[in-house]
This record gives C-alpha cells, structure tokens and sequence, in this order.
C-alpha cells in the first residue's frame, strides 16, 4: 500500500491519466484515485467525464452500484464511493455547485456522482444541502431533501441540531420548499420538538393541502406522546381534502 506522505504527490501524477486515449490505462487511474481516498476528493470533478450516464442508467437501473457495473464506468463508480468513504463532505462541496450549473447528461453524471459519494455523507453537509431546498430545479431540490433525510436516518440526533435552519426555511417560502422541510421534520429526533411543534400546528391551517397533509403527517411522529398537541389534528376530519381527512 502506498504510504499517506506519498499520497499528495500521487494524485496529481495520476490525474493526466484520465485522458488517456486507452480504456484499461484510465481504468487503471481510477482504481489509484480510489484508492487515494481523501486525497482525491478535491478532484472528483474530474472523473464525470468517465461516467457515461445514459449507458449507465439503462444497464444499472434497479442497481447502479450493483455487481453488474464493469469496466471503466464501474471502476469510477467505485472510485466515488471509495472517496466518499474517507472524505465525503469535501467531494460534496465539489459536486453540489456543477448540480446547479449544469443540464443534460452533465447534470445526470453529477447526480450519479453524488449518489454514489453520497452513501457516506455526514452531518457536516447538511448546512450545504438546505439552501438547495429552494431550489426551482426540482431534481436538485428533491436530491437535496434526499440527501438529508438519508444523513437524519443515519445521524439522527445530529440532524436535529439543523432545526433552526430548517424552520427557517419555512418562513419565506413556497409550499413546494414547505413540503421538502416537512419531510425532514417528520423524522427529527424528539428532543427537536419544543421548537418544531409551534410551527407544525400553524402549518395545519396553511392554505395548501398538500403542506397541511405533510404537516400532519409529522406533527404524529414529533408530537406522538403529546396528547395535546395532537388533539389539534381533529379539525382536520373535517378538512376539503380527502388525503387530509384520511391522515388526521
């Protein structure tokens, strides 16, 4: 294995080899960068280019990281992966602003380089990941949201910390940016409930049934055990949506 004082000075001798014009040599590359770890997180951009993300999708649907990946496209999947198991806030703060800058095939490779990078993210990200909650683009918004709650499943009682910032989300925003931040709230961990609970029980009255629906959804998960709290959902059976009525 390569010692950790060489590791600088081997990403960078290996990076011109992602341009080579063969296959197995670029391979090659990126099993280093890999394994590299940390030390390649800054670079990550520059294995996109490898990911060729319409194939990869059409072969690797119901498994992306699966055992089917092969080749140079599985190689660099991997690679991601490795990286984000040593370092995957810094590669993140790599991907997250091409997410907003780019389109077409480019946007796809980044989102599978986040997918991948991502399995690892902690808490250290989520300050980065919820001003794209607002975001118009709603695949960016919806990575966003995702990358959080998986983060929350993970680290549930950090997560809870993001309270503030989250219900801050809240106060100027649209229903689709409330309905992302509910979906986190319904799985915030209890000791968040003074501060979140206020604000769910404003949310029931909101004007749009879809945030009242998400609203109600988490005040039965925060507020399970607050019987008072609860016994403002009851208005709701008689609210002029269904799905509300069916969730209260």
């Amino acid at each position: 294995k390569m010692g950790p004082a060489a590791r600088p000075v081997v990403v960078p001798a290996v990076l011109p080899l992602l341009q080579d014009p063969d296959d197995f040599v670029k391979q090659c590359a990126v099993a280093v960068l890999g394994a590299m770890g940390r030390e390649s997180a800054p670079q990550v951009k520059k294995l996109l280019p490898l990911l060729a993300a319409s194939s990869v999708a059409k072969e690797n649907t119901e498994d992306p990281f699966g055992s089917n990946t092969s080749g140079l496209q599985g190689a660099t999947q991997q690679a991601l992966i490795q990286i984000g198991e040593t370092d995957a806030p810094a590669a993140l703060r790599v991907l997250l602003p091409l997410l907003l800058k780019s389109g077409g095939e480019e946007k796809e490779r980044v989102m599978w380089a986040l997918t991948a990078v991502g399995q690892h993210a902690t808490p250290a990200v989520v300050g980065d990941l919820l001003p794209l909650f607002r975001s118009p683009d709603p695949e960016v918004s919806s990575t966003a949201r995702l990358m959080v709650m998986d983060i929350q499943h993970r680290y549930p009682q950090v997560v809870s910390a993001y309270a503030p910032a989250l219900l801050q989300l809240l106060t100027d925003s649209g229903s689709g940016v409330k309905i992302r931040v509910l979906q986190v709230l319904r799985w915030m961990d209890k000791k968040a409930a003074p501060s979140v609970v206020p604000v769910l029980l404003a949310l029931l009255r909101d004007a749009d049934s879809h945030v009242r629906y998400n609203a109600s959804l988490a005040l039965g998960t925060v507020a399970r055990d607050d019987l008072t709290s609860l016994k403002q959902l009851l208005p709701l059976l008689a609210d002029s949506a269904s799905v509300v009525r069916e969730t209260a």
